[in-house]
């Protein structure tokens, strides 16, 4: 146990690359060895893991069973890009009501969990957009606002607590999407 407490401390002390502050995240150096990240550009919404979980959002709590077996997708799914070296991953579904939104997002916080991952959760189900819905208190852009009305991106993109982090949501639908 203590040789991956000091693989995981040595992971952290590395991933000081260019990679490692995305999205103007900012890490600092706190008072314990730990790397904290501050947003300075992202809005920052917490919200309360009770209220995640109502909506089956499990990857929040370590102790749900359900948590094991996201982090076992994470792992197949890490294992996979690395060996093709991508670094992006779309969750498609034949029909709506699938499961897409909340297997992305329960997927998102796994691996943002990961000592060396910073995630950017971006919902493009442009007809149909559900991502937003999961995090009531955020702001009513989305990604359909920058690409229609030219809105900042900094402007819509959301930490929401959770560190390495960040979501485009959808927000407002639109049927020419094609």
């Amino acid at each position: 146990m203590e040789r991956i407490k000091q693989a995981l401390d040595k992971a952290r002390s590395e991933n000081k690359g260019p990679d490692s502050g995305v999205l103007s995240a900012k890490h600092n150096k706190g008072p314990k060895s730990d790397h904290n990240i501050t947003y300075t550009e992202t809005s920052v919404v917490s919200m309360h893991p009770d209220s995640l979980h109502e909506k089956r959002v499990v990857a929040i709590d370590e102790n749900d069973p359900a948590t094991a077996a996201y982090k076992v997708l994470r792992t197949q799914v890490l294992q996979r890009l690395r060996v093709n070296k991508w670094n992006s991953l779309a969750i498609t579904s034949p029909t709506e009501g699938c499961g897409k939104t909340l297997t992305a997002l329960n997927l998102a916080i796994c691996l943002a969990r990961e000592v060396n991952h910073t995630v950017l959760l971006v919902d493009m189900d442009l007809r149909r957009p559900k991502l937003h819905t999961y995090f009531p208190g955020i702001p009513g852009l989305g990604i359909s606002d920058y690409l229609l009305n030219d809105v900042a991106l900094n402007s819509i993109l959301i930490n929401p607590g959770i560190e390495r982090l960040v979501i485009l949501p959808g927000h407002k639908a639109f049927s020419s999407s094609s």
